[in-house]
């Protein structure tokens, strides 16, 4: 053969099962090896500012930045390309698992992850996503008059994603306000797809967030600190309904009593 397969996207027409089977032997070998598919490296990657991030989080920083046309966010996460300890090699594999797997999800009210910058901030991990006009939900709704922000359809667009996330088998694990951004039309869309769990792996390495910061979209069994944290699709729909209070402007009084 002439050329090889080298991850991303399956490039040629298979049956949903036998591409399902390729992407998590792609996943596997990933991890396994902590490489990040060629496919998904992106070259030509310019940041705006890169001593001064626009946002940031407890595990991330977020630029601003230009990419084939058109602008991008570009998150720059707080651990190396060159693991230093099992610690950090642990992290490592799980973030290629979940981005590996947010790379293969495509629908209008997802997120989409265009790719890895690797040069940036080397030896630092860049995720690629395009840039939201809108900011998030919160933000779209506080600069907007009331009568111009169709919060139904909002919140209808933000079940549909997690329709098809769950569709899929997957567990979003951080639905909030914060994590639905809205494009330049106004269409809302889930973020920061599966990086709740790398995000609490890093704590006590890179930051000093607890699940506290989360606490007002758990659901009730998640918040029992005897038994591990896991995530499901139930607590996914519960964080839903959170998000849905939020967008109509009902959360604020309720937060304050939690």
């Amino acid at each position: 053969m002439g050329s090889s397969y080298r991850g991303g996207p399956i490039p040629w027409h298979l049956s949903d099962s036998m591409s399902k089977a390729l992407h998590r032997l792609q996943v596997k070998v990933a991890c396994q090896n902590l490489k990040i598919p060629e496919t998904l490296a992106l070259s030509d990657v310019t940041v705006y500012n890169s001593q001064k991030p626009v946002d940031g989080g407890g595990f991330s920083d977020i630029f601003r930045g230009h990419w084939d046309s058109g602008s991008v966010c570009i998150k720059k996460l707080r651990v190396f390309m060159r693991t230093r300890n099992e610690q950090e090699s642990r992290m490592m594999k799980m973030f290629c698992n979940e981005a590996l797997i947010w790379s293969h999800l495509h629908h209008p009210n997802v997120l989409q992850f265009l790719g890895f910058d690797m040069t940036s901030f080397h030896p630092y991990i860049c995720m690629v996503s395009p840039w939201m006009e809108n900011g998030n939900v919160l933000s779209y709704i506080r600069e907007n008059p009331v009568s111009e922000v169709d919060t139904q359809r909002l919140v209808c667009e933000v079940s549909r994603g997690l329709e098809y996330i769950h569709g899929r088998n997957l567990v979003h694990g951080d639905i909030k306000g914060a994590n639905v951004v809205v494009d330049a039309s106004g269409r809302a869309c889930l973020a920061d797809f599966g990086l709740a769990g790398f995000a609490q792996a890093t704590q006590g390495a890179y930051t000093t967030e607890t699940r506290e910061g989360s606490k007002r979209w758990m659901a009730p069994e998640l918040l029992n600190w005897r038994i591990p944290l896991r995530r499901t699709q139930e607590s996914d729909v519960y964080a839903l309904g959170c998000v849905c209070l939020e967008v109509s402007r009902s959360l604020g009084c309720v937060l304050h009593l939690l």
